[in-house]
C-alpha cells in the first residue's frame, strides 16, 4: 500500500506567531477549545484543567479503549487541545465501562453515588481550620478526587451522538429531526430556570420588593432587598436557590471566575429579566412534547412492517433520551460542583499566600502556577509574587484583543462527532438585494427550528444578559449550563460554537426558540442592536438593518 500523505501544516495569522513546547507539538492537529475555553486562561486555571477534566478524559478514554489520550496546549494564553499517544506510566481505570442501558444503569448505581460521597467530603473539609501544609495537600487530593469526577464524565455514555446517525442511516432524517425525538424531558438546567421564575414570582407578591428589583443594578440588588423587612422570606427562598444551584459561574474551566454563591450578581440580573415575564412556559413545553411524540410517530411509520429495524429503532431511541436528559444532569453534578470545591481549595490557598504577603489580592493566586503554589504552601517563602503576577496578566491582556485561529499544527479531517458536539462552521458573505441594501448571511449549524426576526444582543456573560429584553437575539461565543435562564427571555439564539448536540442548541429547543450554532464567528460579524433574521432550520443569520438604523 502506498505511504499516506502527510498532513499539511498550517500556518498561523501573522498576528498570532506560535512557539512550541516541544518540536514534535507542531506535527499534532490542535483545536482551540471555545466550546469550553473560548477566552485567554489564566496560567492556574490552565493547569487545573490539565490535572483534572483533561486527566479524566485521559483516563476515560484509556477505560474505553481508545488509541490516544488528549492533550492541552497553552498558546498566547489561548486553550487548544490536541491527542497524544499512550505513555506507559498513564493511568487506567478498573472500571469496566458497559454500553446501552447498562451505562446508564451504572451511573445510576455506581457513578453518581461515587460523585456524590466525594462532594460530602469537600463539604466537611474545614479549610480555615488547616494549616498550610495541609492546605496544599488538601488542593492535591482535590485535583485527584475530581480528575475521578472527568473520568466518570468521560466514560458516561453520550447516545445521542450515535442516535443521530443511526436515524439518519435508517430513517433518510436529519440531524435536527433526529434531535426533535430527545426534546422535551426534564433536567437540571431546566430546574435552574424554574428556580429564576419561582423567585421572580415571589418578589412580585412581596409589597415593596418588585419596585427595587426593577430601580435596583444587580450588583447591588442583594443589600437593597435585605434593607426591605418584607423581603425576608424572599431572601430565604434565594439562599435556598444558591444552595442547590449556586456553585456555578459563567466558565468553570476558568478558576478566577466567581461562582453565584460568593457573588450572586448573575443570579439577581436574570431575576430583573424574569420579574416582569409572562410567558407560559408550560404550554411551551407541552408544544416540545408533542412535537417529539409526532416525530417519533412518524419514524414508527416509517418502519411499520419491519420488526427488527422499529425494535432496533426503539432501543436506540430509549438511551438516546435518556443520556440527553443525563447531558445536563452530569454537567450539573460535575462540571458545577466538582469545580466549585476546586475553586474554594485554590483560593484557601491564595489567602494564605496574601497572608505571607507574597501576593496582594487573594484572586492574584490565578496567576500562580500550580507548582508555584503547593512549593509555597510547603515552606516559609515569601518573596512577593508581584512582578510574576504583573507579567502575566499583562500578557493575558495583550492576547485578549486578538481572534485566536480556531486550527494549529496539522490539517486532518475533523470526525463526524466533533462537528455535532462543537460547531466548526462559518461562512460569510455579502450580496445585494434588488433594492441594492446590503445583507450579510452567515451559516452555520441548523440548531433549533424556527424563524425570528429581533435586534441582536451580544452578551458576554450572565450578568450581561441583564441586557436583554424579551424577542432580542442573543449572540455569543458559546453558552453552559448556568446560561440556561437567558433562554426564557431571547427570542432566538446565534453561537460562534457549538453543534447541534451541544448544550446551546440543545437548551433552545427546550425553550422553543430558533438556533444558529457554531457559525464560527457571529459575534465580530453581528454588532449590537443590528435587526437580525435567524433561520433555525436552515442554519442561517440574516443581519437586515445595521445598529442604530
Amino acid at each position: 500500500m502506498p505511504d499516506e500523505p502527510r498532513p499539511e501544516p498550517i500556518t498561523p495569522p501573522a498576528d498570532f506567531p506560535v512557539e512550541w513546547d516541544e518540536p514534535s507539538d507542531a506535527r499534532r492537529a490542535w483545536m482551540q477549545e471555545v466550546w469550553h475555553t473560548p477566552a485567554p486562561v489564566t496560567p492556574l486555571s490552565f493547569d487545573v484543567n490539565d490535572r483534572t477534566l483533561y486527566e479524566g478524559f485521559r483516563q476515560g478514554g484509556a477505560a474505553k479503549g481508545f488509541p490516544t489520550r488528549t492533550a492541552i496546549t497553552r498558546i498566547n494564553t489561548y486553550l487548544y487541545r490536541g491527542e497524544r499517544r499512550p505513555l506507559p506510566d498513564d493511568p487506567v481505570p478498573a472500571d469496566d465501562v458497559p454500553e446501552g442501558a447498562a451505562n446508564l444503569a451504572m451511573w445510576d448505581e455506581t457513578w453518581l453515588p461515587e460523585i456524590q460521597q466525594h462532594l460530602r467530603h469537600f463539604e466537611r473539609f474545614d479549610l480555615g481550620a488547616a494549616d498550610d501544609v495541609e492546605i496544599a495537600a488538601h488542593i492535591e487530593d482535590t485535583l485527584d478526587r475530581t480528575a475521578r469526577f472527568w473520568t466518570i464524565h468521560s466514560m458516561v455514555e453520550v447516545g445521542q451522538l450515535g442516535f443521530s446517525a443511526f436515524a439518519g442511516e435508517l430513517l433518510g432524517v436529519d440531524e435536527l429531526t433526529a434531535a426533535t425525538m430527545l426534546q422535551g424531558f426534564p433536567n437540571k438546567s431546566l430546574e435552574a430556570g424554574d428556580g429564576v421564575r419561582r423567585l421572580a414570582v415571589s418578589a412580585r407578591a412581596v409589597e415593596g420588593a418588585a419596585a427595587i428589583v426593577r430601580s435596583t443594578e444587580a450588583a447591588e440588588l442583594l443589600t437593597a432587598l435585605r434593607g426591605l423587612p418584607a423581603a425576608a422570606g424572599l431572601l430565604d427562598e434565594i439562599d435556598t436557590f444558591l444552595a442547590e444551584f449556586g456553585r456555578k459561574s459563567d466558565n468553570f474551566t476558568e478558576m478566577a471566575d466567581v461562582t453565584w454563591v460568593e457573588n450572586p450578581t448573575p443570579l439577581f440580573a436574570l431575576l430583573k429579566l424574569y420579574l416582569d415575564d409572562e410567558t407560559d412556559f408550560d404550554t411551551r413545553r407541552a408544544e416540545l412534547v408533542d412535537a417529539r411524540e409526532r416525530a417519533i410517530e412518524a419514524a414508527r411509520q416509517q418502519l411499520a412492517g419491519d420488526d427488527a429495524n422499529l425494535d432496533r429503532f426503539n432501543e436506540r431511541l430509549e438511551i438516546a433520551q435518556r443520556t440527553s436528559m443525563l447531558m445536563e444532569n452530569h454537567n450539573y453534578w460535575i462540571d458545577q460542583q466538582s469545580m466549585y470545591w476546586v475553586r474554594q481549595a485554590l483560593v484557601e490557598g491564595g489567602r494564605r499566600l496574601q497572608q505571607r504577603g507574597a501576593i496582594t489580592d487573594v484572586e492574584d493566586v490565578m496567576y500562580v502556577e500550580l507548582a508555584e503554589l503547593l512549593d509555597r504552601l510547603r515552606s516559609d517563602d515569601t518573596t512577593d509574587l508581584g512582578g510574576r503576577i504583573a507579567e502575566r496578566r499583562a500578557e493575558m491582556e495583550r492576547w485578549a484583543p486578538v481572534d485566536a485561529p480556531a486550527f494549529l499544527g496539522v490539517d486532518v479531517p475533523r470526525r463526524p462527532g466533533v462537528r455535532l458536539m462543537f460547531g466548526l462552521d462559518s461562512d460569510v458573505e455579502s450580496r445585494d438585494d434588488d433594492e441594492t441594501a446590503a445583507i450579510v448571511e452567515m451559516t452555520g449549524q441548523a440548531g433549533s427550528p424556527g424563524t425570528h426576526t429581533g435586534r441582536a444582543r451580544v452578551i458576554e456573560s450572565i450578568a450581561d444578559g441583564e441586557r436583554l429584553q424579551s424577542g432580542d437575539v442573543m449572540v455569543t461565543m458559546t453558552t453552559s449550563p448556568p446560561w440556561t435562564p437567558l433562554f426564557g427571555v431571547a427570542g432566538a439564539l446565534v453561537t460562534d460554537a457549538g453543534g447541534v448536540l451541544s448544550h446551546c442548541a440543545i437548551v433552545a429547543r427546550e425553550y422553543g426558540i430558533p438556533a444558529v450554532v457554531g457559525s464560527g464567528n457571529a459575534t465580530q460579524a453581528i454588532a449590537d442592536g443590528a435587526l437580525v433574521e435567524v433561520d433555525g432550520t436552515a442554519g442561517v443569520v440574516r443581519i437586515l438593518e445595521a445598529a442604530g438604523e
